[in-house]
């Protein structure tokens, strides 16, 4: 009778231990299915969002200048603005403006001759202009000056020439082959996705090995 009892007392241990496993594996198996359906419902709304664009809305048609921002570098400006005209399909789609903010003669020339291939802007160097500075933030002072250029040139582009986009590049960038083709294809995705506020292609590893 004994031995009856122990067996008795075994097997309700093991259907304890058999059913907080069945447990653990149930709460398993509903995470993952969880997981599953969130997969689901983000590839149906990426569907949806596809289906919603018309195809020649992802071929951007407008045109997008391409702001060149440029300081003292000549032979930076030189080699970019050369790579710029050499890959962008049209002059009309991508027109480029060169914006300058230091009283560099040697970058003025350089960008000057290109002809009406490049636009040009020049604004008062900024070392010459009253920029508020906090006393605390004296450090800072080129940061400011960028932020000013960088405002200058943005209200050109959307204020003076009504342009609906930009792609912003500086004087010292490479950019590869597919750089055009790269925004104009993804332009479209600004329109469809309020949360998303630009598109870049920078990459701080775009460097030969």
């Amino acid at each position: 009778r004994a031995r009856n009892t122990d067996n008795f007392g075994d097997l309700v241990e093991a259907t304890e231990r058999l059913t907080r496993l069945l447990k653990f594996e149930q709460e398993k198996v509903a995470q993952l299915t969880e997981q599953v359906h969130k997969l689901h419902r983000k590839r149906d709304r990426k569907l949806l969002m596809e289906e919603m664009v018309a195809p020649d809305l992802k071929f951007w048609k407008d045109p997008i200048p391409v702001l060149v921002f440029s300081c003292n570098r000549a032979m930076a400006v030189r080699d970019h603005v050369q790579k710029l005209i050499k890959y962008r399909p049209s002059q009309e789609r991508f027109p480029i403006i060169v914006s300058q903010d230091c009283d560099n003669e040697d970058v003025k020339k350089e960008v000057m001759a290109f002809g009406d291939k490049v636009q040009y802007i020049k604004h008062l160097a900024g070392d010459k202009t009253n920029i508020t500075i906090p006393p605390n933030h004296r450090q800072y002072i080129a940061y400011y000056r960028i932020a000013r250029h960088y405002k200058l040139a943005l209200d050109h582009v959307f204020v003076d020439r009504g342009y609906t986009s930009v792609i912003i590049t500086e004087d010292d960038l490479d950019i590869s082959p597919d750089f055009f083709s790269y925004f104009s294809n993804t332009r479209y995705l600004l329109e469809n996705d309020p949360k998303l506020w630009c598109v870049t292609a920078w990459n701080d590893n775009g460097k030969v090995p």
